[in-house]
């Protein structure tokens, strides 16, 4: 009798804890609705410890209002540069910008100046890495204090909010969401 509640327990456990992984994951690309643009502080983003700060402690330190917060169960070795890969189990986005806008009798028009994008990596629940992805779109490059692998990056695609992340969403379209209109193809690199 004690290994049926045992078992049960465990199979609860589990279950609940596969479900706290998908909660609350937000895909702001397909749906703009959710979208959250808020300029970040750069002394926020120094109160984040790597390896000390966990997810909780990091949205009183910057807000819970993410772009995107992707979950990926069992872990995801996460590509930073050509040669350097992290485990991982969640990216925690943050995005926002400052525009000049134009009035005219007929029409407003605004143009992003510039960009602050930082991705938080986590792994266990805890902060393990960030990029910081600071663009000057009048000049079309990338200033400080961005991060080395976003400064490599950038010369590859500079629009993207953080290194590789067509990887991690296609890896997250097919293995976590299970998505039946892209699935993986074979021979098909997650990377490219």
């Amino acid at each position: 009798m004690n290994k049926i509640h045992l078992a049960s327990f465990l199979f609860i456990t589990f279950c609940l804890f596969c479900n706290e992984k998908f909660e609350g994951d937000i895909n702001s690309y397909s749906n703009t609705d959710n979208q959250q643009y808020h300029w970040i502080p750069l002394e926020k983003i120094d109160q984040v410890k790597i390896n000390r700060t966990n997810e909780s402690q990091l949205y009183e330190i910057m807000t819970d209002q993410v772009l995107y917060r992707k979950s990926f169960p069992g872990g995801f070795r996460k590509k930073l540069s050509p040669d350097v890969y992290i485990e991982i189990d969640k990216i925690i986005v943050y995005d926002g910008f400052k525009s000049n806008t134009a009035r005219t009798d007929t029409s407003i028009n605004n143009t992003i100046t510039e960009s602050l994008a930082v991705t938080f990596y986590l792994r266990h629940g805890k902060v393990i890495y960030y990029s910081i992805n600071h663009k000057d779109w009048n000049l079309q490059k990338v200033i400080p204090p961005s991060t080395p692998d976003v400064i490599l990056y950038s010369k590859i695609d500079f629009e993207v909010f953080w290194p590789y992340s067509q990887c991690d969403s296609k890896y997250y379209d097919i293995y976590v969401l299970k998505l039946k209109d892209r699935i993986k193809q074979k021979n098909e690199n997650l990377c490219e």
